[in-house]
């Protein structure tokens, strides 16, 4: 279960902002306190905006569940539920799978990261806030927000997603 934290939002222009599978997983992980309620406020502040959440994320929390954290497969299963119907979601095409496979030939991002950015960008998503790419790279349009400083949410997450 994904624990509820209180955050004031104050920015209402139209959200163009997603979170990387590993923000999921951290709000679901009890061994690091800091990161998991940094990353309940970002999904929290997700949420009040209208944010959407990438399907392949969906799927890849699913699978760090029961792998990385040895959820068993039925509460994986509804932690994964949770966040689709809390979320709106957008999906990868063909025209994403082969970008993602030039992108992840030149070597600047993996092929799942590429894949998950191209599908962001492709659905009007300008920034997406993760751990594990590099804070400000930029694919196309959409840009890498790094998401957590000293285990708190980062001063640009917080500013994207209007966390004060």
């Amino acid at each position: 279960m994904v624990p509820t934290v209180p955050v004031t939002i104050f920015m209402t222009a139209t959200m163009t902002a997603t979170l990387d599978t590993n923000i999921l997983v951290y709000a679901a992980d009890v061994r690091d306190t800091a990161k998991r309620d940094a990353s309940a406020r970002m999904l929290t502040a997700l949420t009040q905006l209208g944010g959407r959440i990438g399907v392949q994320a969906v799927s890849e929390f699913h699978a760090a569940l029961r792998k990385k954290l040895k959820r068993p497969v039925w509460e994986a299963s509804q932690a994964a539920r949770n966040i689709l119907v809390s979320f709106p979601t957008f999906a990868y095409v063909e025209a994403d799978v082969a970008r993602a496979l030039t992108e992840a030939a030149t070597g600047r991002f993996s092929y799942w990261d590429a894949l998950l950015l191209s599908a962001a960008e492709r659905h009007g998503i300008r920034h997406f806030i993760t751990e594990g790419m590099g804070d400000g790279m930029r694919l196309g349009a959409i840009e890498v927000v790094a998401a957590f400083n000293d285990g708190q949410v980062s001063p640009r997450a917080a500013a994207v997603l209007g966390i004060k």
